[in-house]
């Protein structure tokens, strides 16, 4: 853990210094937690699943030309050879 790590999950968990530790001061990131809605989840959820789909069938579009490359190569290799 770097020492801006350290400094930052101290600061989270910490509401008083340690005396025998080096202390630390932590920047700030700029990253707001934003609060959730349930609409707000349920939404985030069937776009994660939406894009999961999308790569599933992206991937098995490629399956199916990657396989019928191949059997376009061998079918050449086995009627020049």
């Amino acid at each position: 853990m770097t020492a801006r790590q350290r400094a930052m999950f101290e600061r989270k968990t910490d509401t008083e210094p340690n005396p025998g530790v080096e202390q630390l001061m932590s920047l700030p990131t700029g990253y707001k937690e934003k609060v959730m809605t349930a609409e707000a989840i349920q939404k985030a959820a069937l776009k994660s699943l939406k894009r999961k789909q999308l790569a599933d069938e992206k991937r098995e579009k490629d399956k199916v030309a990657n396989n019928k490359k191949l059997s376009l190569m061998t079918n050449i290799t086995f009627n020049n050879g």
